[in-house]
């Protein structure tokens, strides 16, 4: 069975996790981010080209919703693991781009973004746009 990414399938399948997520206390409803109509407009091949990936890519993350960062902790989806916010301007100018990737694992191809940022013992989600496909890369198996 072959699996083709679907751009409108794979924000949908986002967003049903992040309305999950809003029912563990600390993250709000308030908290999730919806796109405006078009996408949100600082998410561009221009604005991402540190990043070296495709327009799939970009295209994907521009109408993503994303969880707002509110110092309280509620970017953690799961132990050590914190959602990237590509909206954030904080990507976009402060982020070292050798955090957005699982260390020692080399550079992703343009096709494959990671969705969230694993510390010691947290997650990398890495969404393949060509196979359509979500793999979760743990750097350090938990204690």
């Amino acid at each position: 069975m072959t699996i083709k990414y679907d751009r409108d399938i794979a924000v949908e399948a986002i967003r049903s996790y992040y309305k999950f997520l809003t029912t563990i206390p600390a993250i709000q409803t308030s908290d999730v981010l919806e796109p405006p109509t078009g996408g949100w407009p600082n998410i561009t091949t221009t604005s991402l080209a540190a990043l070296g990936k495709d327009e799939i890519v970009v295209d994907l993350l521009r109408y993503l919703p994303y969880i707002r960062r509110t110092h309280s902790g509620n970017e953690n989806i799961s132990y050590d693991t914190v959602v990237i916010n590509y909206s954030d301007a904080e990507v976009h100018d402060n982020q070292p781009l050798d955090k957005l990737v699982p260390t020692a694992a080399g550079k992703l191809p343009a096709h494959v973004v990671s969705l969230t940022i694993g510390a010691r013992y947290g997650s990398y989600l890495l969404l393949d746009a060509q196979q359509g496909t979500i793999t979760e890369y743990i750097t350090m198996e938990r204690p």
